[in-house]
């Protein structure tokens, strides 16, 4: 089994053996794709030597197979084993060996140069002739072999591959970026050897057999023939991200044989009965024709296309090959090879790869790799893969090796731009680096993470921020060969940031949709309040003035001083436009509530924007918006009052209506004069003051104002000096408070009308001397 191991399973190639840090990209892309040797992915120099890679699969022996074919019993070959040999192959049993050893292979800049010797071999052997082997003839059996179930080809190159790759930016933002690129190679040829036609058939009978053959053979055994191949490549890269590439192997090739033989075989089985007897001189007659002569080879057209992503901060890497030949040969096959691996660094030097393959002659495979990297300066790698099955079940093995050497000649730089103030990414900055000849080096714009990548020779620079609506940053960076400066810079901006949270000033809840009018010089701009009552914006450097507008707030208007870089939160309170109303109506003599109706007017106005009626125990409330409103109060028997109130927004404003009727009668004792006189006492007028608001508040009523004395002293005395008493209430009200003569009607009664008859004490003369106002009803 060993020897069977080492013999069938050498060293193949897959994309998850063996990842070498710049892979796809670096100097082994001269023999992937030319294209990618212009990528911007590449360091700036790679060396890599001693790689091998070297491979044999087959489709029908896998290593469980031959376990069990070696330790079958009398080392026979059962029925079973063979069947389960024949239903892995189909039609015909295929080998492929694919090897090739690199001594060297560098990369310089755009220019990649390389060695390595190459070896194919297809053999693909007939499923009705492998039966013969194996169970012998069976009659009623019909063995061909044909181009389709047979095949040989070998084919041993050394080979020199000179290539070079380019790029060009598509946008003003160098994100996007074509490489292109072609490569040619020069052959020296070993020994080769093709089938190039074969048909054969025995047809086996119950009472007979025949058959016939055609097989056509070249072969050059020497060692020393030319040949040349040219590959053209294209991609597309995305930000040193992203990678598509297209390549087109051997578009023109060609490798010359000058000491060429080609063999025809031509033969002839006689049809021959079993039973009878056989003239084997005759039986079978056949022919070979020699024919020397120089014959030349063209390699297999091979269209590759791949992608490849790695993590901005390459911590992973992903990998899709797509590879598809036209032809059966010993470099490629018609059925298409889909390869998919990726890398991931569980350390800074230790990445671990995987991959599967789909298709081509490898079937499914299974590949894992593992490497000790420097990313300054080289890598070791290597990786094992199974092919068509996996452990015991698989039918092919590889096994990799690679050591790279690498180096960028140039640093690599990433700059961070933030907002200093939001410590958000700005996106679309401008990075400007000069050398110390003041000589632009590069320039690039940030991306929607606020960050420039790039490579620049090693040195120091002076780097320059800009960014709309930002104070611009200088500084100096020093950037080393092999390494990545990291640098954070954070801009200033030339706004401030103001956040207005307007609120309802009782409530304090939030007022959301308020019209904002900002004005900032000249200009003046319109906005609004979000539903949570919050503006936020960023406004230049200055003074603004600001009006807050809501149908239901009075109009605020506030000014704020807006610094750069400076982020500032104001509360705004709004007073409601509402006030409320509310008091009780009630008799004025009894005090006892009254239910009425009132009617409200806009000051100046004769439309009644509000109806309401008392409760039973005569009060009323209303909200109105702020204003002077006259209200109308109307009950029953009752003479009708009016009054002016004033409404403030947010607050509550108290108005009882005291309503009258006719010959209602106040008494007040409290209105004093000077002894035997009609000047009124100062004592006096806060009650005159208070009849003269009821007079107001009733402007239509009449009145009398009667004088009472008591009943010491002379009748007409009495009378005269109640008379004149009265008449001196009129003169204040009317001169103190306006209130017209007409609706005042003076009267003296003297001691006619007293509330006790021949009062006695001082206390019952006090009672008879009064001054009463006694209603009569209202001008017409």
């Amino acid at each position: 089994m060993i020897k069977l191991v080492l013999f069938l399973y050498p060293l193949y190639f897959t994309p998850g053996e063996n990842f070498f840090p710049s892979y796809p990209f670096a100097s082994q892309n001269i023999y992937f794709n030319p294209a990618l040797i212009g990528s911007e992915f590449n360091p700036s120099f790679t060396f890599s030597f001693l790689s091998t890679n070297l491979a044999l699969t087959n489709n029908g022996l896998s290593i469980s197979l031959y376990n069990d074919i070696m330790s079958a019993h009398g080392d026979s070959i059962t029925k079973s084993l063979k069947e389960s040999f024949f239903k892995n192959i189909g039609s015909s049993w295929k080998t492929n060996h694919l090897s090739y050893f690199s001594p060297f292979s560098f990369s310089l800049g755009r220019f990649a140069f390389g060695l390595r010797a190459i070896q194919g071999l297809i053999l693909m052997l007939p499923e009705p002739w492998l039966r013969i082997l194996l169970y012998g003839n069976e009659l009623d059996k019909t063995y061909f072999a044909n181009k389709d179930n047979t095949a040989f080809q070998v084919l041993n190159l050394i080979e020199t591959r000179i290539g070079s790759g380019y790029g060009i930016f598509l946008d003003k933002e160098e994100k996007y970026r074509l490489i292109y690129g072609l490569n040619f190679a020069f052959y020296i040829s070993g020994p080769y050897v093709e089938l190039n036609e074969v048909n054969v058939r025995l047809n086996s009978y119950y009472d007979g057999i025949t058959g016939d053959d055609y097989i056509k053979l070249k072969l050059d055994t020497t060692f020393l023939n030319f040949g040349y191949s040219i590959d053209l490549g294209f991609g597309l890269e995305y930000k040193k991200i992203l990678n598509f590439s297209l390549g087109l192997n051997n578009i023109i090739s060609n490798i010359n044989f000058s000491k060429g033989i080609t063999y025809i075989h031509y033969g002839n089985l006689d049809t021959f009965y079993l039973g009878e007897g056989i003239d084997f001189d005759t039986l079978y007659t056949d022919k070979l024709d020699t024919i020397p002569g120089a014959f030349s080879v063209k390699l297999p057209l091979i269209l590759k296309f791949s992608t490849f992503y790695r993590h901005p901060d390459d911590k992973y890497r992903l990998f899709l090959i797509w590879e598809q030949g036209f032809k059966y040969t010993a470099f490629s096959t018609k059925t298409p090879r889909i390869s998919l691996g990726g890398e991931y660094f569980v350390h800074p030097r230790i990445p671990l790869r995987f991959g599967f393959v789909f298709g081509g002659y490898e079937g499914l495979s299974l590949s894992l790799g593992a490497g000790i990297v420097s990313r300054e300066i080289s890598s070791i790698n290597i990786g094992i893969s199974q092919h068509r099955g996996i452990l015991l079940g698989s039918r092919g093995i590889s096994f990799s090796f690679l050591t790279e050497f690498h180096s960028t000649f140039k640093g690599k730089f990433k700059f961070k731009i933030m907002d200093s103030l939001t410590n958000k990414p700005i996106a679309n900055a401008i990075l400007k680096l000069t050398d110390k000849n003041n000589k632009k080096v590069f320039e690039g714009q940030s991306d929607v993470n606020g960050e420039i990548r790039g490579e620049i020779k090693k040195g120091e620079y002076k780097f320059e921020v800009e960014a709309e609506n930002y104070y611009s940053k200088s500084g100096f960076v020093e950037i080393k060969q092999g390494r990545e400066k990291e640098e954070k810079i954070l801009l200033k901006t030339r706004f401030g940031y103001l956040t207005l949270y307007v609120k309802d000033r009782e409530t304090l809840k939030p007022l959301g949709n308020v019209d904002v009018t900002v004005q900032y010089k000249e200009k003046t701009t319109k906005v609004k309040t979000d539903s949570s009552g919050i503006l936020k914006l960023r406004l230049e450097r200055g003074e603004y003035k600001f009006k807050f507008e809501h149908p239901d707030y009075m109009v605020r208007t506030e000014s704020y001083k807006v610094e750069s870089g400076v982020q500032k939160e104001v509360e705004v309170f709004l007073a409601t436009r509402f006030g409320t109303v509310k008091g009780k109506v009630y008799n004025a003599q009894t005090l006892e509530p009254l239910k009425g109706q009132l009617e409200i007017y806009p000051e100046g106005k004769d439309s009644v924007i509000e109806k309401l009626e008392t409760t039973l125990d005569g009060s009323y409330n209303v909200k109105l918006s702020e204003g002077i409103y006259k209200f109308k109060v109307k009950v029953s028997n009752y003479i009708p009052q009016e009054a002016y109130v004033q409404v403030i927004g947010g607050k509550e404003s108290l108005k009882d209506f005291a309503m009258l009727k006719e010959k209602m009668v106040f008494t007040f004792r409290n209105i004093y004069f000077d002894f035997n006189k009609a000047t009124i006492r100062p004592e006096s007028y806060p009650v005159l003051d208070s009849i003269a608001l009821m007079l107001k508040d009733n402007p239509t009523i009449i009145v009398e104002i009667g004088g009472h004395t008591d009943e010491r002293g002379t009748r007409s005395y009495n009378k005269n000096l109640s008379q004149q008493r009265a008449e001196s209430v009129r003169n204040y009200l009317f001169e103190k408070h306006g209130i017209e003569l007409l609706r005042l009607i003076p009267l003296g009664y003297g001691e006619d009308l007293p509330i006790i008859k021949n009062a006695k004490t001082e206390e019952e003369h006090q009672l008879n001397r009064r001054v009463e106002f006694k209603i009569l009803g209202e001008k017409r």
